[in-house]
């Protein structure tokens, strides 16, 4: 008897944590087409999503549109998420790689941006970010399989337009093996990869930051993004 009360107890608590909109710590997976989901370890911002959540759209002039939008509390973690989508993986891999981006509503300190040089080894994604916020910072980051690392920390440049709805134009080109990162076509940060394995020309695609400060599920993560 004391053994089934037990039981049940820990599955009402469950089922109660399930309902509830809190905080996740634990590890959880959902398989969906095309969606990976996966929590990394070893890292302080470690909860990692791979997942398609950019619809693809064509503006009227006839460019590539990509529209980040979510309110899902499956985001809600004590973690900074990163989502991101691999969009083009022609070859040849092209040695500029620019797009025209925005936000529309979220954190004002997340970071949003291009993802660049990505390669698939072994089920493993690398890749390098150049990623902005609307406050008129930028940041440069590799992720590494299960390893994000901070090349060049957050930091203000003032030809970065600042404000919801406002289209920034991230342009990142390789010249022998450095990167020269520019926004609204002026010249922000030369760096080259160091980081094992060292990446150059790539696919590319698109990457949002959620982090726990964000109000799920009563307000919108969007973001624009225009090739």
């Amino acid at each position: 008897m004391t053994r089934l009360c037990t039981a049940t107890l820990i599955a009402m608590i469950l089922m109660l944590l399930q309902s509830c909109d809190v905080p996740l710590d634990h590890e959880w997976y959902e398989r969906t087409d095309g969606s990976e989901y996966y929590e990394t370890e070893g890292s302080p911002a470690s909860f990692m999503i791979i997942t398609k959540k950019f619809e693809k759209s064509d503006t009227a002039d006839g460019k590539k549109k990509y529209l980040f939008k979510t309110n899902d509390s499956k985001f809600i973690s004590n973690e900074n998420i990163k989502v991101w989508e691999i969009t083009d993986t022609s070859t040849p891999y092209p040695t500029t790689v620019t797009a025209s981006i925005s936000r529309q509503s979220g954190s004002s300190t997340a970071g949003f941006g291009i993802l660049f040089a990505a390669r698939k080894s072994s089920g493993k994604e690398y890749f390098l970010t150049v990623m902005i916020n609307t406050s008129g910072q930028y940041m440069i980051g590799k992720q590494a399989a299960e390893d994000f690392t901070v090349i060049q920390d957050w930091k203000r440049f003032d030809s970065l337009k600042r404000g919801y709805g406002v289209q920034n134009i991230i342009k990142v080109t390789l010249t022998g093996n450095a990167f020269n990162v520019y926004f609204n076509n002026v010249l922000a940060e030369t760096f080259q990869d160091t980081i094992q394995p060292k990446l150059s020309t790539g696919a590319h695609g698109y990457i949002v930051s959620i982090p726990p400060t964000e109000n799920l599920p009563q307000k919108f993560v969007e973001a624009t993004f225009i090739e």
